[in-house]
């Protein structure tokens, strides 16, 4: 990422110190450089596709604003002094609000990822032969400078890749699909392709005997990682403050009441894990802020305007997908906190039920609390064992039912197992998730007919 795209830093922040001496009170400048790079591997073919973007830009957020006043692409640093100067915005000539100047640019040399995707998949083929498969790589670089409504001047800079290992391989007729995840450090493709792959070509051959799992009402176990995107879903997006306020979460008006056993305890951390940041899109530091605490909530996720409102101070969870996206509260990192409990104790007791291992999509409606998830990866429980593999279903949840039978949390805290974005308001954004091995009392399985 190169703030020398129009400027260097230092002159970046000297202007920004500039338009905060200028503005007028309450006035907040945003200004973001960012790069996103993707490269796909499908073998065969065995081609490689690279997209990229860059691009930078400049918005104007006025006090009480809902979206930024005016917004620029590819500004210069003459802009920041133009745009937070000005008294009146409107003398500003109107091309000057306009999505961005000239066309994004292609990232740098991919020739890195690429590297890594093709030892990622010779490991692959040296142990499968006949695999089919598709290896893919997702990076981005982003560096916000904030000029806050305080005339303070802040910096934060989010980084974030990972790795995906999709197989199929085709046994008596049908496709056998297995697929493994893993973020990747911000600097250094430092994960050990061969590893990846083999848990993949694993996990496939252990798939190519799956029997049906019976639709109804069953006890579920998520393996360590798994459920972060239940509890993402369940009780970060119903405690955004802006929901909140609206009575559009199932748990409004349920401060301090229980909602969870005493050992049901949900964080929210941008600091932590993929794509963290340390100051919001608002120039607030981030702080790990308690949603729930003893099975109680506790906390909600605030960004300036709903902090306001509510009396509170921001959580510095203000975060806008672009420069030209108004600002939102945001999860960051969501996690259920570890239990006492190992993960082997929480087979205990379950004469049927399944053991989810991987989630790949969700939909919460937070009014009501009810979300299903799409199951791509599973097992059977039998008498306290996890048995054979299960094709796809779905798992649909009643929040309220499903977080009171969450009855035992283990010590094994992990995250980033499924790693996803979180798209609110059209707004896409990456999250990190996290929980340990948990125990849910009561899902309600839906096995899709095959056509």
């Amino acid at each position: 990422m190169n703030w020398e795209i129009q400027g260097e830093r230092s002159d970046w922040i000297a202007a920004f110190e500039r338009a905060g001496r200028a503005s007028p009170r309450g006035r907040r400048l945003f200004a973001e450089w960012r790069e996103d790079l993707r490269v796909v591997f499908d073998v065969p073919p065995g081609e490689f596709r690279v997209t990229g973007s860059r691009h930078s830009g400049l918005a104007v957020d006025e006090p009480d604003g809902v979206r930024p006043s005016y917004f620029l692409g590819s500004p210069s640093i003459e802009d920041v002094d133009r745009l937070g100067g000005q008294g009146d915005l409107d003398a500003i000539s109107k091309p000057l609000n306009s999505p961005r100047r000239g066309r994004e640019r292609p990232t740098g040399d991919p020739q890195r990822a690429r590297s890594w995707l093709e030892r990622l998949a010779l490991a692959a083929v040296r142990q499968a032969p006949s695999v089919r498969l598709r290896a893919s790589w997702v990076g981005f670089s982003q560096e916000v400078a904030v000029c806050r409504a305080d005339r303070k001047v802040v910096q934060d800079r989010r980084t974030g890749s990972r790795a995906r290992l999709e197989l199929w391989r085709s046994v008596s007729g049908r496709d056998v699909v297995s697929v493994e995840e893993v973020i990747l450090g911000a600097e250094e493709l430092d994960a050990d392709p061969a590893k990846i792959a083999s848990r993949a070509i694993e996990r496939n051959f252990e798939r190519a005997a799956t029997q049906p799992l019976p639709s109804g009402e069953t006890v579920a176990v998520f393996a360590p990682g798994v459920g972060g995107a239940l509890v993402h879903e369940l009780v970060g997006h119903a405690l955004e403050g802006d929901r909140w306020i609206a009575g559009l979460s199932w748990l409004s008006r349920s401060r301090g009441q229980a909602i969870a056993g005493e050992w049901v305890n949900v964080i929210d951390d941008p600091r932590r894990g993929r794509a963290a940041w340390r100051e919001d899109d608002e120039g607030e530091p981030a702080r790990a802020t308690g949603l729930v605490r003893g099975g109680r909530v506790e906390g909600l996720i605030l960004d300036g305007a709903t902090a306001a409102h509510l009396d509170q101070r921001s959580t510095g969870h203000g975060r806008r997908s672009t420069f030209r996206d108004a600002i939102h509260p945001r999860m960051g990192g969501t996690f259920l906190s570890p239990g006492e409990w190992s993960p082997e104790e929480m087979l205990e007791g379950i004469e049927e039920g399944v053991y989810i291992r991987r989630l790949e999509s969700a939909s919460v409606d937070t009014i009501s609390g009810r979300a299903v998830f799409h199951v791509i990866d599973a097992d059977r429980i039998v008498a306290e064992h996890v048995t054979y593999p299960c094709p796809p279903f779905l798992i649909c949840l009643d929040a309220r039912s499903t977080l009171a039978s969450l009855d035992r949390v283990a010590n094994d805290l992990t995250f980033d197992v499924s790693a996803s974005s979180c798209v609110r308001d059209g707004q896409p954004l990456a999250v990190s998730v996290g929980a340990p091995t948990f125990r849910v009392g009561l899902v309600r399985v839906v096995v899709p007919h095959s056509h």
